[in-house]
């Protein structure tokens, strides 16, 4: 379950059952950070793309293994 933190510009990541994962952001304007984070989605290899509205990008994340 992903969900968008728009208050505080960040990603929070949680697993089926409700337990939190990880964070991405936090508010900035540098790589890994956020302004207006508006859309994310997973590929199958577990890559996370974020879009950001005001910054007008797409931040991808790697997984971590």
């Amino acid at each position: 379950m992903r969900y968008i933190d728009r208050c505080g510009s960040r990603i929070l990541v949680f697993d089926k059952d409700g337990t939190f994962l990880f964070k991405l952001g936090p508010e900035g304007t540098g790589d890994g950070q956020f302004t207006d984070p508006e859309y994310l989605d997973v590929d199958s290899d577990g890559n996370v793309f974020v879009s950001d509205r005001k910054q007008k990008n797409i931040e991808v994340f790697n997984p971590v293994i």
